[in-house]
């Protein structure tokens, strides 16, 4: 019944909602000045009458609307759609404010703009924001804020600020995806591995060379993932894999390219010489610190592979100026001396899993170094990042349902990775998402200079929190752009005073302000999403919101930690 009545009458549009705004509000404002106008039209006055007989109309007016909206509230009652009335006119309240207002902040604006409302297939997808919590009025339970975009994701936020505790680890607990996820600390992998296995029905894979983590690790040989003898492409990818080795720049075009020539020619030989258990960088090495350098190069004078690729590189090698030669050979071994390492050497031979597993199904990559060695072994992780990314352009397999998330934490101090940078634009058609995070903007310009914000551009999603430096204070600042303000200026004089008026621009937020609105102990964020007005939101912590709680286990609906705390549990944090 109730809901034939709301189909049939049309009780929850939005006509029928000002209805009953309009006829509450006439019913107040007329309801008074209908009696004292009444009296006033008994007045001798004729022009009064005249005003009491134009009020009386009005009065008869606004009783039919009144009338109408006292039918329709009855029939509200009857079929319950009190809670969607009420939702109306607070949305509408809400969207006053917020066109005032420079910055979201109101929840019931994000949930329907991000939230899809308040349907529970809504929030399986897309990159996890906040937690909206739970409204009152009308009650509404709390929900995950999602963002569903193929395009990349940028998160510039201080050291130790709670960016796994916030967004890092309740995104791999909501991603339905595969992933791949530097761990520096191995904080990521403990928390979320078993969740991702057991619940997301993932394949865990950990590369823990150094055994932070304590857990058995499994292997990885980059040269494993090149079919020297079917690809077509094998060429292109010994040139990513030397690309990967070799990352500095250098002020001569050559002394970059040279030593990632150098690298490629050697791997490409290796893969097309060596048995299939010496097929691993380490042989590079060698080849690299060998002695009898005369000898390599006739070597490779005899490879035919590629089209006599291999070939032409050793005979040219054979009459090039010794000490250019000697140079190039030094820098391709300053490449390869994260393999001095024994650790690293024996843990490259041999793969336990293939990177085309992560388009072809369900795998979670985590990669895991001690604190401290991430630039001594940057080259390792540049290659397992470009290779992921090589696998992902495979066109012989399907594009997944899913995009695969580059959880690419520390984004910087992996070195330039010029191959990302150069696809950030088009890795979204292939399934990939890039979630790039770097401490401050600085460290982005380090390394790309004014091209950092190549990154941002082709990014769906700016988040910033917790910014201490200059730069990117300066850098939200602006962001956030510019307001209108009424300023008022006040002049006095013995003989009188006046004010007047002028409208003039002001910063949203000034950069020591937007240091204190989402500073680490405010516990907020600015999240930028494209197209669509910024927002400072509460960000959400996973242990506080129980996400990874098993489907068998006990869940609350409301954050572990009390509202009133949340913000004294992130500064102990």
């Amino acid at each position: 019944m109730q809901q034939l009545l709301k189909s049939r009458f049309g009780l929850t549009s939005p006509l029928s909602f000002w209805i009953m705004t309009v006829g509450l509000g006439l019913l107040l404002l007329v309801t008074l000045p209908t009696l004292i106008m009444s009296a006033i039209a008994d007045s001798v006055y004729y022009w009064w009458e005249w005003l009491g007989f134009a009020w009386q109309a009005v009065a008869v007016l606004a009783g039919v609307v009144v009338v109408l909206a006292i039918a329709i509230a009855g029939l509200l009652t009857l079929t319950g759609g009190w809670e969607e009335f009420l939702d109306w006119g607070m949305t509408k309240w809400d969207r006053f404010r917020d066109r005032r207002a420079a910055v979201t902040t109101r929840f019931r604006l994000v949930r329907q703009r991000l939230g899809g409302g308040d349907q529970k297939e809504s929030a399986k997808d897309g990159f996890m924001l906040t937690m909206a919590p739970r409204q009152f009025v009308p009650a509404r339970p709390p929900r995950k804020i999602t963002f569903d975009d193929d395009r990349h994701i940028t998160m510039i936020a201080g050291s130790r600020a709670g960016k796994g505790r916030s967004l890092i680890i309740p995104n791999l607990a909501h991603w339905q995806g595969s992933a791949i996820i530097y761990d520096p600390s191995g904080e990521n992998y403990a928390a979320t591995a078993k969740y991702r296995r057991d619940v997301l029905g993932q394949r865990v894979v950990l590369l823990d060379p150094f055994g932070v983590t304590g857990d058995p690790s499994d292997h990885w040989n980059p040269m494993a993932e090149v079919d020297f003898d079917n690809d077509p492409n094998a060429i292109d990818k010994c040139h990513m894999l030397a690309e990967s080795l070799h990352s500095d720049q250098s002020a001569d075009p050559y002394w970059m390219h040279a030593p990632r020539k150098m690298l490629a020619m050697l791997i490409a030989y290796v893969g097309t010489r060596a048995l299939p258990e010496h097929m691993n960088l380490g042989q590079v090495r060698d080849l690299l610190m060998t002695s009898d350098l005369g000898a390599l190069w006739v070597a490779l004078s005899r490879n035919d592979a590629f089209g006599g690729l291999i070939r032409r590189f050793g005979e040219s090698n054979e009459n090039r100026h010794e000490e250019e030669l000697a140079s190039t050979m030094e820098i391709a071994r300053t490449a390869m001396k994260w393999l001095d390492s024994g650790v690293m050497s024996e843990f490259t031979r041999t793969s336990t899993f293939s990177m085309r597993e992560l388009k072809e199904g369900k795998l979670s990559l985590y990669l895991v170094l001690p604190a401290g060695m991430g630039d001594t072994y940057k080259a390792w992780l540049r290659l397992l990042f470009n290779a992921a990314f090589e696998a992902m352009q495979d066109l012989s397999i399907d594009k997944p349902e899913h995009a695969t998330l580059f959880f690419m934490d520390e984004f910087p101090l992996l070195g330039r990775m010029d191959r990302i940078k150069r696809a950030a634009g088009e890795a979204a058609k292939f399934g990939v998402k890039l979630f790039i995070c770097a401490q401050d903007i600085t460290q982005l310009k380090e390394h790309y200079g004014d091209a950092w914000e190549t990154f941002v551009a082709n990014s769906g999603l700016l988040i910033m929190f917790a910014n201490n430096d200059l730069e990117s204070q300066r850098y939200l600042s602006a962001r956030l752009g510019k307001e209108h303000y009424q300023k008022y200026t006040r002049t006095k004089s013995a003989q009188s005073n006046s004010t007047t008026s002028s409208w003039e621009m002001r910063d949203v937020a000034r950069p020591d302000q937007v240091e204190k609105q989402v500073s680490r102990q405010a516990g907020d964020a600015f999240f930028f999403v494209s197209g669509m007005k910024p927002m400072r939101l509460p960000r959400a912590n996973y242990d506080q919101w129980d996400m990874l709680a098993m489907p068998n286990e006990a869940t609350t609906s409301q954050p572990v930690v009390a509202t009133k705390d949340r913000r004294a549990a992130v500064a102990a944090e």
